[in-house]
C-alpha cells in the first residue's frame, strides 16, 4: 500500500475505537489518537521498508479492529434506521 494505506489504516483504527468510546461511555479519550500516532510511526518507516508485510500488517489492523469495536457501531446504526432517522 502507499502512504494513503497507512493513513487509511489509523483512521479506522482511531475511528473505531474512539466510537466505540463515545458510544459506551458518552466521552472522547485522547488515548486511541495518541495510539494512532504511535501506530503511524511503526507503518510508515514499514511501508517504506516491506511494502507487502506493510500492506498485510495494515489489512489485518483493520479487520482487528472491526472486529473488536464494530458491534457497538452496528448496534448503533441498526437502532437510528429502525427509528427512522435516517
Amino acid at each position: 500500500m502507499t502512504t494513503t494505506g497507512v493513513i487509511t489504516t489509523i483512521a479506522v483504527v482511531v475511528g473505531s475505537t474512539e466510537s466505540k468510546n463515545l458510544i459506551e461511555r458518552k466521552t472522547l479519550t485522547m488515548r486511541p489518537v495518541l495510539a494512532g500516532f504511535i501506530l503511524g510511526l511503526f507503518l510508515f518507516p514499514l511501508d517504506s521498508a516491506e511494502p507487502e508485510l506493510s500492506k498485510q500488517l495494515q489489512v489485518l489492523l483493520i479487520v482487528g479492529s472491526l472486529l473488536v469495536n464494530g458491534q457497538d457501531l452496528i448496534n448503533l446504526s441498526s437502532k437510528i434506521i429502525s427509528s427512522g432517522k435516517a
